[in-house]
């Protein structure tokens, strides 16, 4: 029953029902708890993907101090856990870019990723994009480009070019292109991402939207504002 509300609860979450795959999540920690105990590896997961889905206000104020419980138990579970207290601690770091809080999202990620230099491609790539968002959000420029070029790197390889993980990091290096001033070349970037998302989503997509509002800034910026002006509206 457990896994059956897991799998439940990632559906609704994949479809931003968050409130239900909550309900869902909750009911898989209630099964797991039942049968395993507390400081199982399941319950414990099923626990990390609840507050992975806390995209609230309320939520997210309270999502360190549960993030944290959770951080304790895990290091108190008798099974290996390495990979487990890394993914809590890699949360812990978006549950403060979540808040705005983006020095100590900084600073964790920072802390975070030289345990990472043995996990799969994929997982080091979710750490330095969520880095390199930060570290935009700071306008440390240069440095969010550098890690959003390795996040690139890194899900070009284990998932193709194509892949929509592989995608958005286009998004956070053009981000960085037109923080560092560099517009043209964000413009190039962005011209060929809308393409292949407009073929990929259509163009009402939220993440085409995104493209597209990121196209016409930076084509304003390089001092083109009627041009941008079309994209905007």
């Amino acid at each position: 029953t457990g896994r059956v509300e897991m799998s439940l609860g990632r559906t609704l979450a994949n479809l931003g029902h968050f409130k239900a795959a909550r309900r869902a999540f909750s009911h898989a920690i209630e099964h797991f708890t039942a049968a395993y105990g507390a400081h199982d590896q399941r319950v414990l997961r099923s626990r990390l993907a609840r507050e992975q889905v806390a995209i609230d206000p309320a939520s997210l104020q309270a999502a360190d101090q549960h993030l944290r419980v959770l951080r304790h138990d895990v290091l108190a579970s008798p099974q290996p856990h390495a990979e487990l207290l890394a993914e809590v601690d890699a949360q812990l770091a978006r549950a403060a870019f979540l808040r705005d809080d983006f020095s100590l999202c900084e600073a964790r990620y920072v802390t975070l990723l030289p345990r990472l230099a043995d996990a799969a491609p994929v997982t080091r790539a979710d750490a330095y994009m969520g880095l390199g968002l930060c570290e935009s959000r700071l306008g440390h420029w240069s440095l969010a480009l550098a890690h959003a070029r390795k996040a690139r790197a890194l899900d070009e390889h284990a998932l193709g070019v194509d892949h929509p993980l592989t995608l958005e990091t286009h998004i956070a290096i053009a981000a960085a292109l037109i923080g560092l001033g560099h517009y043209d070349q964000a413009t190039t970037l962005l011209r060929d991402l809308l393409t292949r998302l407009d073929h990929r989503y259509g163009p009402l997509h939220p993440t085409t939207l995104t493209v597209t509002h990121d196209l016409g800034l930076a084509i304003t910026c390089a001092g083109h504002p009627d041009q941008g002006a079309q994209w905007l509206r």
